[in-house]
């Protein structure tokens, strides 16, 4: 094989590579993610964890590990109810809980000591507005905020201002041109 030929073939697989890389990077799913206590404070272990997208029924059922906690990856978007069931302790649901994309969203429950016939619900759990899991800052620019926005020309970078801490880097452009006409006689 030739050395243009094994170039050419290098570059193609590279290519490749990242582009598959990329198509990854866009995330249209989120994670639910949280511990199971006991009422000491305990982490409990073997837990069942019954995760469900109310908006399709669809369910997915994860086990805690040896360390009372659970994950589930890759779950679409949308509204969610989360329950856990274990052996001795009243079953424990909680609603209303909206997974955003990209989302690692934390449920963490505290069981009670009760029979298999009691339920304990929490509705809209109010802790999910922190994000312990990651370091991360991000936000969700939901459709009325797009829509109701005086946005000159629709253009999306009028929304990045819309987080917290970020700015679109125009008001540093403003400053630098400002001190560069200055050194520059221009005023």
């Amino acid at each position: 094989m030739t050395i243009q030929r094994l170039t050419w073939v290098l570059s193609v697989l590279l290519t490749f590579f990242i582009s598959k890389t990329l198509v990854f990077a866009q995330a249209n799913s989120g994670t639910i993610a949280g511990s199971v206590f006991d009422p000491q404070e305990a982490l409990v272990p073997g837990v069942t964890v019954t995760i469900t997208q109310t908006q399709q029924n669809v369910t997915r059922t994860v086990v805690t590990n040896s360390t009372g906690l659970y994950e589930a990856k890759f779950l679409p978007v949308g509204p969610y109810s989360v329950s856990v069931e274990h052996a001795g302790f009243k079953k424990q649901v909680k609603t209303d809980l909206i997974l955003n994309i990209g989302q690692t969203m934390r449920v963490d429950f505290r069981l009670e000591v009760g029979g298999g016939q009691e339920v304990v619900e929490v509705r809209g759990d109010a802790s999910q507005a922190l994000k312990l899991e990651t370091s991360e800052i991000s936000q969700v620019i939901n459709h009325s905020q797009v829509m109701d926005l005086p946005l000159n020309g629709r253009n999306f970078d009028d929304l990045i201002p819309l987080n917290a801490g970020v700015t679109n880097g125009m008001q540093r452009a403003s400053k630098l041109a400002k001190i560069l006409g200055y050194f520059h006689g221009i005023q």
